[in-house]
């Protein structure tokens, strides 16, 4: 599986209110995460990432825009798919050097379902 193949099941699995939208990041802004999705009008940014080992590969732009984005309140987080466990990881965005560097060790959450990734990242409902 691949990053491609992995934006397609975060796709399927969205809330029912929620859009999303995979950029294609050619020739725009360096570091700019995979996906932004909306939902019950709050804004999140995604950087998706796959993985077989412990390791996650990182670019210097990816974690430059995500921590400049998240110091500025920002909702912005690294999605990590494990291949083997099939778990899925999230780090907040500004933890894409302690992500780089210590892999699936670095302190995030884990989940083992995208319904529970998506009721903990779940915005309050506005009337």
């Amino acid at each position: 599986m691949n990053e491609s193949n992995f934006w397609k099941q975060v796709k399927r699995k969205l809330p029912d209110t929620a859009i999303a939208f995979r950029l294609e990041n050619k020739g725009t802004v360096m570091g700019i995460p995979d996906v932004h999705m909306l939902w019950n009008k709050k804004s999140f940014w995604f950087e998706l990432k796959v993985t077989k080992t412990y390791r996650v590969k990182i670019s210097e732009y990816q974690i430059s825009f995500n921590t400049k984005y998240f110091l500025n309140g920002g909702n912005n987080y690294y999605l990590v798919k494990h291949l083997k466990e099939k778990s899925l990881f999230l780090f907040e965005g500004n933890q894409g050097l302690e992500l780089r560097e210590k892999g699936l060790k670095a302190q995030g959450k884990r989940f083992e379902n995208f319904e529970d990734l998506f009721l903990d990242l779940r915005p309050n409902l506005r009337p």
